[in-house]
């Protein structure tokens, strides 16, 4: 059993092929309640096998932790362009894992 355990944390993070990254989204609170429908809509095209995870309101931002399904061909530059855009005026922060 131990060996076995082993083996999966080795390859833990090589060999798994519905890999699930991690998105932080950051918006501030005042945009957020037009800006939800929209950043929705735009991360549920954009992204395969989305799931909200947590969301939380500190100070004046909204903070929404999505997981989603990796895939190695994503072009990140154009995903936060893209979400910069959408957003307009308000502060939108990405963190992406």
């Amino acid at each position: 059993m131990f060996i076995a355990l082993g083996i999966h944390w080795l390859t833990r993070n090589r060999f798994n092929v519905f890999g699930r990254g991690h998105l932080m989204i950051s918006v501030d609170q005042p945009a957020y309640p037009d800006l939800e429908g929209k950043l929705s809509a735009f991360l549920r095209e954009r992204l395969r096998g989305l799931r909200l995870e947590t969301m939380s309101m500190l100070e004046d931002r909204v903070s929404l932790h999505y997981q989603y399904r990796r895939r190695s061909d994503f072009d990140w530059a154009s995903f936060t362009k893209d979400l910069n855009k959408l957003a307009g005026a308000a502060r939108v922060d990405i963190y992406i894992g």
